[in-house]
């Protein structure tokens, strides 16, 4: 769904493969202006990260993005939609450029389970 006008609309589904993707991911998160969107695919213990493609409409893959056994339980993008913050049960969150999906950082946090996240406007603030 996209917002248009104060409204949601319909606008299609993100095809991936030919898996029933709703049924394998747990942590999904968009940008703020919907040009990045990531899951997790829980059955590849991966998630994957997508860019907003004009000429076709539709989501492309940028990365995939490799993760613990644990598996991710939270993402979200900073505000400037240049990284991609992911969270999980193994008490480590994973920083990603959302430009070609590289890793930038690993912070561990003693095995503590990561159960959500959260960024200030300023990109400065991450809050777990």
């Amino acid at each position: 769904y996209r917002e248009n006008r104060g409204n949601f609309e319909f606008n299609g589904v993100v095809p991936i493969n030919s898996e029933a993707i709703h049924k394998y991911h747990k942590a999904t998160s968009s940008s703020i202006s919907g040009t990045f969107l990531t899951m997790f695919l829980w059955a590849k213990n991966l998630s994957v990260l997508m860019k907003y493609d004009k000429e076709s409409d539709t989501y492309k893959s940028v990365s995939l993005l490799t993760w613990s056994v644990n598996g991710v339980e939270c993402a979200v993008f900073s505000k400037n939609e240049k990284i991609l913050v992911l969270g999980g049960a193994d008490g480590h969150i994973y920083l990603y450029d959302t430009t070609h999906g590289g890793l930038l950082e690993i912070i561990s946090l003693n095995n503590e389970y990561i159960s959500t996240l959260n960024i200030s406007k300023d990109s400065n603030l991450l809050a777990f």
